[in-house]
């Protein structure tokens, strides 16, 4: 419901924190989310970037991860927070996470030296750029295999600022192409870019401008073609 959400989030005010609240005309549920939808974040994002010590993005669990993926790669030369959070049950539920997962947002949010996206949920702050959703029935939906949380929410904040990633070069976001189609490749022994090349020569279907392959860093590995339909 438009108008909600600001009236909700007033619980959190206190000396010392302050926030404005943007909210989008059009919401919708996030398993429906698009590249257009992409751009209106990071375009939110951008135009407040100097204005604000650190961004909360409230979103919907279904793609959260994927949105925290394309802002991790999207946001160049971030040197603020910016964190993702949501809840499995709403906000007007009685037994809601969305406010334990808010609280830990906005608390991580005030991090001068968290430079990058990451997710808070369920008690942890995970990297934007390697979590991954988990579970659609417990409160622990999220994690990042391979990767330790940025921090343990509990009585105290328990921030592991030794994996904090640092700045990295100057502020030069990028705005995502709407037309862009891609595709998640599965690497295994014995396959790589030959599969891929075949899947364009033999697949009889529209083939994505990129594949995109899982890797250990910011910067995905991919493998870009001009094919089209046959």
């Amino acid at each position: 419901m438009p108008g909600l959400l600001p009236r909700l989030l007033q619980r959190f005010a206190r000396p010392g924190l302050e926030f404005d609240i943007v909210e989008f005309e059009q919401l919708i549920d996030s398993s429906a989310l698009t590249p257009r939808q992409w751009n209106q974040i990071l375009d939110a994002l951008v135009s407040r970037y100097h204005d604000y010590d650190g961004f909360v993005v409230i979103h919907g669990t279904d793609t959260m991860a994927y949105t925290a993926g394309v802002l991790a790669f999207a946001l160049r030369g971030l040197a603020k927070p910016v964190v993702l959070t949501g809840a499995q049950l709403p906000l007007v539920h009685p037994r809601s996470d969305g406010w334990s997962n808010l609280a830990d947002a906005l608390e991580a949010a005030c991090q001068p030296d968290l430079n990058e996206v990451a997710i808070a949920f369920d008690r942890l702050l995970l990297r934007g750029s390697r979590a991954r959703k988990i579970d659609v029935e417990r409160f622990a939906g999220f994690n990042s295999p391979n990767a330790e949380p940025l921090a343990e929410f509990a009585i105290h904040a328990h921030w592991r600022k030794e994996r904090w990633l640092k700045p990295d070069g100057e502020w030069n976001p990028l705005r995502i192409d709407e037309n862009l189609k891609l595709a998640a490749l599965m690497l295994t022994p014995g396959h790589g870019s030959a599969l891929a090349g075949q899947a364009l020569r033999d697949g009889g279907w529209m083939a994505p401008s990129c594949w995109l392959t899982a890797a250990a860093t910011r910067r995905p590995t991919r493998f870009c073609s001009t094919a089209s339909r046959r």
